[in-house]
């Protein structure tokens, strides 16, 4: 929550951005790269404390274009707060 982009570049087909976040405090960057107009990998490593001690994080994701028609899947409807 409350994260900031602090810096952000776009080189191509891939764009880098770095970020700071308030709540937890943390910081760190993610890379998104387009695999042509269907498709896409992310890498994003983001660095926080735990209990006092320092932690790190790495997450990777990729996506494709399936199709336009979910069949029955529905859509996803989020929580009323």
């Amino acid at each position: 929550g409350d994260c900031r982009t602090t810096q952000q570049r776009r080189s191509g087909n891939s764009m880098k951005v770095v970020f700071t976040c308030t709540n937890p405090p943390s910081r760190g960057e993610s890379e998104v790269t387009m695999k042509g107009p269907e498709a896409y990998t992310s890498r994003t490593t983001t660095t926080t404390t735990a209990g006092g001690k320092p932690e790190t994080m790495t997450m990777e994701a990729s996506g494709k274009w399936i199709s336009a028609d979910c069949g029955n899947v529905r859509p996803i409807v989020p929580p009323k707060r």
